[in-house]
């Protein structure tokens, strides 16, 4: 045993520069530089993973390692090869790994922030009107803007609809009478809860559109009180729109601040003077009539004061006694005053033809009304300083009351 262990060793001191060594030392020696081989190949691809060192030196130095231990045998090539191929592989599926991991995290990231920015530009830059939440959630600058929006949306609405009601015919109109002005989303009551001034003209244009030329249909209507009722006819129907028309524009008309509002509320007013039946209907309507329209005659707007003028010489026959003497003393001051304007000056001459023409007995029982207005006739047909125009009116209702006095 000895000697064959001596042998062994000679050899292998001999021989083992030159040659090749024996095949029991080659088989150790491979396989503990196979196993140092994979465990270096494990340790990279841990590092590689969670990110650490550079991929390109781990597999250079890798390599240079496998090149130093040449084996020579066949089998031992091949498992040096399958080392390397399933190192590279390994790195491949780490660098892969690793790369997959990065683009989640960065889809994610910008996922997140093209969610942040939506959102903001949902909230903050386009705020739906219809949102539920508090206006404590605007700013105020944005509360404004979008009243004017949906005051502008509102504005356009109730225009179309009064273009749509000046080009229909009138019998259409009145089979949707009782939709239009009738009901909590009906026009009148529309008049009450806007909140803009412009909006209200364009409601009231409207109404002015529906009972402008109506009298045929309105003279239908038929009074019948608060009685409980199974079928409600057309002429009833017609009865309530009247009322309810009625009711709401002189609410209105009673806490209205803006002129130009104030003017159209009379303007509509003059409508419904003009085409209701009020002799089927119920009593105290024309005195509510002409009682909310007497104050706008001494308005300090010379615009109100001509419409409201304007009014009374529609509702002349609807005025009653009193309130017509009270007309007449009111007028007669304005055409004394040298501040009145010519339109007034025009319109009270207008006003006094037609009491001329329906009530020449109530001047001539009142003698002083008679006497103040033989007076101002003679004083605006002798003024230098007056106008062609208001000359003009003063003739034509002196011959009005001309002709009126001949024939009673």
């Amino acid at each position: 045993m000895k000697t064959t262990g001596k042998k062994v060793v000679q050899t292998t001191l001999v021989q083992g520069k030159l040659e090749i060594p024996s095949a029991q030392k080659e088989s150790r020696t491979g396989s503990r530089r196979f196993l140092q081989t994979l465990q270096q190949s494990a340790v990279d691809k841990e590092n590689l993973v969670h990110g650490g060192g550079n991929m390109k030196d781990l597999a250079l130095e890798n390599e240079k390692s496998i090149k130093a231990s040449t084996p020579s045998t066949k089998n031992k090539v091949d498992k040096s090869t399958t080392a390397t191929v399933s190192l590279k592989d390994d790195l491949t599926s780490g660098k892969k790994s690793f790369l997959a991991v990065s683009s989640f995290k960065t889809r994610a990231k910008n996922k997140k922030k093209n969610k942040d920015k939506e959102e903001v530009e949902i909230v903050i830059v386009t705020p739906s009107p219809c949102n539920t939440q508090s206006d404590s959630d605007y700013s105020d600058s944005e509360i404004s803007r979008l009243k004017k929006i949906n005051a502008s949306i509102r504005l356009t609405c109730f225009k179309l609809l009064s273009t749509i009601l000046d080009k229909v015919n009138k019998k259409q109109i009145f089979g949707f009478i009782s939709t239009l002005t009738m009901g909590n989303e009906s026009l009148p009551s529309c008049l009450l809860v806007e909140s803009s001034a412009k909006c209200r003209v364009a409601i009231l244009s409207a109404l002015i559109q529906i009972f402008t030329y109506s009298k045929p249909f309105l003279a239908l209507a038929q009074f019948e009180g608060k009685t409980e009722r199974a079928f409600v006819s057309f002429a009833t129907l017609l009865t309530d729109v009247i009322l309810c028309v009625h009711d709401k524009v002189l609410q209105c008309l009673q806490r209205e601040q803006y002129a130009s509002v104030i003017i159209h509320l009379l303007k509509c007013v003059d409508t419904l003077a003009i085409n209701s039946p009020y002799e089927k209907l119920r009593t105290n309507l024309c005195e509510k009539l002409t009682d909310a329209v007497f104050p706008f005659v001494s308005h300090r707007d010379a615009n109100i004061t001509v419409v409201a003028l304007t009014c009374f010489s529609d509702m002349v026959v609807l005025c009653s006694e009193d309130v017509l003497v009270r007309l007449c003393h009111l007028v007669f001051a304005k055409l004394q005053s040298e501040d009145s304007l010519v339109p007034v000056l025009v319109e009270c001459w207008q006003l006094l033809s037609v009491v001329a023409k329906l009530k020449i007995n109530l001047v001539l029982n009142y003698p002083d009304l008679w006497s103040i207005l033989i007076k101002l006739m003679d004083h605006h047909l002798t003024w230098a300083k007056g106008s062609n125009l208001v000359q003009l009116h003063t003739v034509i209702a002196m011959q009005h009351f001309c002709q009126n006095l001949h024939s009673s």
